[in-house]
């Protein structure tokens, strides 16, 4: 396009927008101010009625001048002034009815949505910040889950937190198209890598006979290793979730399950303040983004009530790395009108607080699965599910006076029963150890008590299969003599001749005199 030519104004064009243009051609074009007018006029209306009858009216004169251009513009916005109002109310509508649909990725929606804001704002019309970002969140066409998700993410309700917190969470993996994917194919001790080329083989199977799949997303053509999607992969709905604790011979370790960060930051802000119900875990742990947001928010005497030791303990993620837990913390919380303590360890992760299953047990908790209820210390309690679908309680005092006492103490310290299956358990899973190896095991894991001592003798001596299966006792080949001079031992018995006639036999075992 040459410079020295305006900008069309055809038919159909609106003309806010030819105007904008036509401002932009002015700050490049070589033309004379005091010729511009006359070319736009010659050039730019050329096919458009409408605009030529408009500038019909007006003489060279009044066009060739430095100011011409505005002479001419200021014509042509009385003329256009009916046409202006229908472009602003197009804009508007624009905006209002504008949503996401279902094949629209979030990005190009949020780009289209600023977009039509841009246009709105051109004819002086401009929401407020708040209103904005709920009007991002509405267009989206979000679940309620995802859309209480995003509130809580986007905490202070600004425009631009919305739209990060919308692209970050909702971001759409990028499609396959154009991507070879890989698998792997061969037996234990070798593995060939495989180029898929539209074959339709698929991983191998696993011990219940389906194809093993791509633990990122779900592919039974290739694995994780070599997952297209490896490097922006979001695996939601993996969080929080425990295993039975292992001991080995120099340290415990408890398994909880825990994935990907970036989504367990949503899941710890979701649950900022509150506790997660999670029946498989076997302690109490939280991790310290939690534990310090938790604590700034309590009251000022409440404060006081947090203690703080060192303990060590290790945890397992879901990733197979050890985090090793050196603290752990009582906290001051409120459940079921309840006052109570709660005893935590504390993990360098991002995970929320998970109430162990030996603290539900404490907490008497009942849950009701087909009415989503949930009770505690015989009352009802409050319940909301987070996005991956975990019960959660708020546990933060409201009250600044409250006056919490150690009332009940939620820890993980087992019952006597408790004790006794626990090293049940552990007499059997370490091949119905003897008492000496299971009093060194539980030293080794720093997990030894005094009062275990009678517990694991009595598991050992009543346990039926080491009781049928225990190693006989050697006899001798010769037996050692009972007596070693006269009279010093003597065997006796009964003997019956016939029936009502018994004699008494007595042997001397020295001498053998009978």
């Amino acid at each position: 396009m040459s410079k020295k030519v305006p900008p069309k104004f055809c038919d159909g064009t609106p003309y806010s927008f030819w105007k904008n243009k036509v401002e932009m051609w002015q700050l490049v074009t070589p033309v004379p101010k005091k010729e511009q007018a006359i070319v736009v006029v010659l050039e730019a209306f050329e096919g458009n009625t409408k605009a030529e009858r408009a500038v019909s009216e007006l003489s060279t004169e009044h066009l060739h001048h430095d100011n011409g251009m505005l002479r001419l513009f200021a014509h042509m916005d009385t003329a256009f002034k009916t046409e202006k109002v229908d472009e602003a109310y197009t804009a508007y509508t624009n905006f209002t009815q504008f949503s996401k649909q279902e094949l629209m990725s979030m990005n190009d929606y949020v780009l289209e949505f600023e977009h039509l804001n841009h246009k709105l704002a051109l004819h002086d019309m401009k929401l407020p910040n708040t209103i904005l970002a709920f009007r991002l969140l509405d267009g989206a066409n979000l679940g309620p889950n995802e859309r209480q998700l995003a509130l809580t993410v986007a905490s202070d309700l600004k425009y631009e937190t919305m739209k990060s917190a919308l692209k970050r969470i909702f971001q759409s993996p990028k499609p396959l198209n154009n991507v070879q994917e890989e698998s792997y194919v061969g037996s234990s001790r070798y593995a060939k890598k495989r180029i898929n080329k539209g074959s339709s083989k698929q991983n191998p199977p696993d011990k219940t006979g389906r194809p093993t799949r791509c633990r990122i997303c779900e592919s039974t053509m290739h694995w994780a290793p070599e997952c297209p999607h490896r490097n922006n992969a979001r695996c939601v709905g993996e969080v929080a979730e425990a295993v039975t604790a292992d001991v080995d011979q120099c340290k415990e370790v408890e398994l909880t399950l825990a994935t990907n960060l970036s989504s367990n930051e949503i899941f710890v802000i979701e649950s900022s303040h509150s506790a997660i119900l999670d029946t498989a875990c076997t302690r109490t742990v939280c991790g310290e983004t939690w534990f310090n947001s938790y604590c700034s928010n309590l009251a000022a005497n409440l404060k006081g009530k947090v203690k703080v030791c060192k303990k060590r303990s290790v945890f397992k993620f879901g990733d197979g790395e050890k985090v090793i837990s050196s603290k752990e913390a009582v906290i001051p919380a409120f459940i079921a009108g309840k006052k109570l303590s709660i005893k935590v360890c504390i993990v360098a992760s991002q995970i929320p607080l998970l109430l162990s299953k030996a603290s539900l047990k404490k907490a008497s908790t009942q849950l009701d699965l087909s009415q989503d209820k949930v009770k505690m210390f015989g009352k009802p309690v409050k319940v909301h599910l987070t996005s991956s679908g975990h019960y959660c309680i708020e546990i933060l005092p409201r009250c600044n006076n409250v006056n919490l006492s150690d009332d009940v103490l939620l820890s993980d310290t087992l019952s006597q029963d408790e004790v006794v299956k626990a090293l049940k358990k552990l007499h059997v899973q370490f091949g119905h150890a003897s008492e000496e190896n299971l009093l060194k095991l539980l030293k080794n894991a720093n997990a030894w008590k005094k009062d275990y001592a009678t517990v694991i003798s009595d598991v050992v001596q009543s346990c039926e299969v080491c009781a049928v299966h225990k190693r006989p006792v050697a006899r001798p080949v010769v037996s050692l003599p009972w007596a070693s001079d006269v009279n010093e031992t003597v065997a006796m018995d009964l003997h019956e001749i016939e029936p009502g006639l018994w004699y008494y036999h007595m042997i001397d075992l020295f001498s053998r005199f009978s």
